[in-house]
């Protein structure tokens, strides 16, 4: 099961919400799949029943749904694009669909060679419409990864060659994307690059399985984040928190920073971005919380002490004002920032535990 933070899709100023179940049944037929499409606002009541639409798999090859994604407006209608990827297949929808088929979509993809996971983002607009560009990737095809951008000005029917495209060499290319400001970063195996115009860039010196765009401290500006051997925030340094992230973080607790929702050995963590990297807890000003060793002279250092956010490492976990960490009910096995479903003004977040999929 899979779920995506749509944004509003209705244009009715509430985030819409929609699950899929790639792997269902449908009339009997095995791996159909289904997705159920739900408008905002959504409360404690909510049931699949509450559905106001769904979308079943019907004569598309693989599971729809696999991999969900949300553009902010590409062609101009003023709503939101959700974006279905199949096996071979990514369908594009202005708005929430509330049809139950494939001609719903306003323009299609199919690959000519294998098929996967599918990675979304967008690009600065290339064409000169005042509209951002669609930028698909899929880290498997033909066993090096592709990057393609289309421009908008023509996404309708079904897409034919790319206006661009980065094609992975010895690495495969196209297993995350990520746009922070005008650069559109992916990865090649488990190096982020940026896609420039002239091909892909130079690879960062990190170890990584996702990338997210997110402002972290609070500054306005998006910092890009990458999940694998530690959460990295490549212009802030390095959380100390092994785990993928999920999704782009959204700000969960209403402090004006993003905060990345994380999984780890099969739980949800909600890390709080303003915490280490805010300025009450950077000293000298220079925009990186402070790292020195745990002062044995400071009784109020010690293992196990809580720690707060005063420039000092408090619990000598090595990690100074260290973000704290909210592990979620059940044992969860995917994770999303949601935005605000409920129309409180604050977002939520869902995860999948033994029980199905939770929000709160």
């Amino acid at each position: 099961m899979c779920s995506s933070d749509l944004g509003d899709l209705t244009g009715d100023g509430v985030a819409d919400l929609v699950v899929s179940a790639p792997w269902a049944a449908v009339e009997k037929v095995p791996n159909k799949g289904r997705i159920f499409l739900f408008a905002g606002p959504l409360d404690a009541e909510t049931t699949l029943a509450s559905a106001v639409g769904t979308f079943e798999g019907g004569d598309l090859a693989g599971q729809p749904g696999t991999t969900l994604g949300i553009l902010p407006d590409v062609t101009g209608d003023g709503v939101a694009e959700l974006v279905v990827g199949y096996y071979r297949f990514v369908l594009l929808f202005s708005g929430l669909p509330l049809g139950a088929g494939t001609a719903d979509a306003f323009a299609s993809l199919e690959m000519n060679t294998g098929g996967g996971l599918w990675t979304f983002s967008t690009a600065p607009d290339a064409d000169g419409d005042g509209l951002a560009e669609l930028v698909l990737g899929m880290p498997s095809y033909a066993g090096t990864g592709f990057v393609g951008q289309w421009n908008s000005g023509r996404l309708t029917g079904t897409l034919g060659a790319a206006d661009r495209t980065w094609v992975g060499t010895a690495a495969a290319l196209g297993g995350a994307l990520a746009r922070v400001g005008d650069t559109v970063w992916t990865l090649a195996g488990s190096s982020p690059v940026p896609l420039t115009a002239d091909g892909v860039g130079t690879a960062l010196d990190v170890e990584a399985t996702t990338l997210a765009a997110a402002d972290i401290d609070g500054d306005g500006v998006d910092e890009l984040l990458s999940g694998g051997d530690a959460i990295v925030a490549v212009d802030r340094g390095t959380w100390p928190f092994a785990g993928a992230l999920v999704a782009d973080p959204v700000d969960i607790d209403g402090d004006g920073a993003d905060d990345p929702a994380v999984l780890r050995d099969g739980e949800a963590l909600i890390l709080e971005g303003a915490r280490a990297f805010t300025d009450g807890c950077d000293a000298d000003g220079d925009g990186v919380s402070l790292a020195t060793d745990c002062d044995d002279g400071d009784p109020t250092a010690a293992p196990g002490a809580a720690e707060t956010c005063d420039g000092a490492d408090d619990d000598c976990d090595g990690v100074i004002d260290a973000p704290t960490e909210a592990a979620l009910s059940g044992r969860a096995v995917f994770a999303d920032g949601l935005g605000d479903l409920d129309g409180d003004g604050g977002a939520e977040l869902a995860w999948i535990d033994g029980d199905g999929l939770v929000t709160a």
